[in-house]
Parts: C-alpha cells; sequence; structure tokens
C-alpha cells in the first residue's frame, strides 16, 4: 500500500493509488464531514498533494537516481508546503501544525533507509504499517481546523480509517506472498490467517459495540461500513491459491470499498457525541 518506486522525475505513477487512497480518503471525509471553509479546504488538499510529490522526489535524490526535474518537484513541493504552513499561521491554525511532527518523524526514518539501502521505498511490514497513521492524520486536521480547538472527536476519523487501512496493508502483502509462494497449497491459514482473524474481530467489536451502546455511541455506520471490507477480506482469503494475482482489479475492488468505507466512516462521524476541548 505504500509507494512504488516512482519514474526518474519524481512523477508517481499509477501503482502508487493505495498511498493516494488512503492519503486523500481521511482528509476528504474530515473535510466534508467537519464543513471546512473551501479555502481553507483547498489550502489543505494542496499541502498534502505537495508534501507527497516532494517526498516522492526526495526519495529519488537519495538513491541518487534524480535529474534536474526531480530537484524541481522537490524544490516546488517544498516552497508549496511552506507557503501553506505560512497560509495556516497566519490564520490562526497553528495548533494543526502539531500533526506534523509525527509525519517529520516517518519521513526522517524513511530517508535513512532509503539512503543506505538505494530502494525507493521500503516495503516492509513495519514500515507500511508505520505509514497508515501518518497519512491518515487528514480527517483530524480537518476537525481541529473546522472547530479551531483541538477534540478527542479529532481522535476518531483518524481510529476508523487506521482499522481499515491497518488490515488492508497485510491483505495486499497476503495477496503477493501468495504469489511467490511454492509450497503446496492451500495456502490460506498459512499467508492469510491472521489477517482473516483480524477483519473478524474487529467486526465482531462493532456489532458487540451496536448491542451494548445503542443510541449512545451509534456504531451502526460503522458496522455498515465495514461489512464490505470484511466480505472483500473472506472472498480473497477463500481464493487464495498461488499464482500472481490480478493487481489491476484489486486495485479497483480496494478504490470501491474505500469510498464505501469513507461514506458510512463520514456519517458515523457526524453522529457521534462531540467531546469537549482538550
Amino acid at each position: 500500500m505504500t509507494l512504488r518506486p516512482a519514474p526518474r522525475r519524481g512523477i508517481p505513477t499509477p501503482r502508487e493509488h493505495g498511498a493516494w487512497v488512503m492519503l486523500y480518503a481521511p482528509l476528504l471525509t474530515g473535510l466534508v464531514v467537519y464543513k471546512v471553509h473551501l479555502p481553507m479546504a483547498v489550502l489543505l488538499i494542496a499541502i498534502a498533494t505537495a508534501a507527497f510529490f516532494a517526498q516522492n522526489a526526495l526519495g529519488l535524490l537519495l538513491r541518487e537516481r534524480g535529474d534536474r526535474q526531480t530537484w524541481c518537484w522537490l524544490g516546488g513541493g517544498s516552497v508549496l508546503v511552506l507557503v501553506g504552513v505560512g497560509l495556516l499561521m497566519f490564520g490562526g491554525h497553528a495548533r494543526v501544525l502539531w500533526l506534523a511532527l509525527p509525519a517529520v518523524a516517518l519521513l526522517g526514518w524513511q530517508a535513512t533507509r532509503r539512503r543506505g539501502t538505494r530502494r525507493q521505498t521500503d516495503h516492509s511490514l513495519l514500515n507500511e504499517m508505520l505509514t497508515v497513521p501518518v497519512l491518515g492524520l487528514g480527517a483530524p486536521a480537518a476537525q481541529i481546523i473546522a472547530s479551531e480547538a483541538l477534540t478527542y472527536h479529532a481522535l476518531l476519523p483518524w481510529l476508523c480509517f487506521n482499522l481499515y487501512f491497518l488490515g488492508s496493508v497485510p491483505l495486499v502483502k497476503m495477496l503477493i506472498g501468495a504469489a511467490g509462494d511454492r509450497s503446496p497449497a492451500p495456502l490460506r491459514w498459512r499467508r492469510g490467517g491472521t489477517n482473516l482473524i483480524y477483519h473478524v474481530v474487529v467486526l465482531l467489536c462493532l456489532a458487540a459495540g451496536v448491542v451494548l451502546w445503542g443510541e449512545r455511541y451509534p456504531l451502526v455506520p460503522g458496522l455498515i461500513g465495514f461489512l464490505p471490507v470484511t466480505l472483500r477480506t473472506v472472498a480473497l482469503w477463500w481464493k487464495l491459491a498461488a499464482g500472481p494475482p490480478h493487481l489491476h482489479t484489486i486495485g479497483f475492488v480496494e478504490t470501491g470499498v474505500s469510498l464505501w468505507f469513507s461514506v458510512w466512516t463520514g456519517i458515523l462521524i457526524s453522529r457521534w457525541p462531540l467531546a469537549e476541548a482538550m
């Protein structure tokens, strides 16, 4: 689900759609649900996009595979990020910049690994799991800007999208791992057992929350949103077999499931009790 090696000029390839979904799904959901004013919404999208392009170009330069245009992508993206940060501070939204600290820490760690391994992207499970919560910070940023205060409610969309994408990342690894597994079938439990259990447990917890809390904490939209996620996992797990997965088909399925989950997560967030400012 993280970034694939990009062309020399630092432009992301279509295979990076997973990272784009992880970046934009939480951000756009937060912007819509919290009704962020259009100028600030455009500014947040611009900052996120510029940072995405800049870090992609930085990865190429750290591998010494960049060129003059790669430097342009890095410089242009960095300038846009700095201008955006200045506008946030000028508009009285400096508090949201605290969310940039995890992103900077992750980027520094990834940069060190890229420099040492000469790889554009670290595809280890640890790196991809660390990337998920950082990319999901767009929704809390939208809530903080809309409310002009830091509340516990900002953690709700972040938690929801973490539960989703922390299951999607191992799902893709399950499919890729099965493609290169030459041991006898079936591969289901060996390659995907843990991921299947994870999705079933989350679904059961949501169902239990609906029964126990009822209207106090409205979890029905979350249950509706996560049900197709679990069904998709069960279907792919059941069909798991040695051989190359159809990545393009899986990409379309993931995009559709992400859209469904985002819509119902937005409904869940809009009905959730607001918290007091921290």
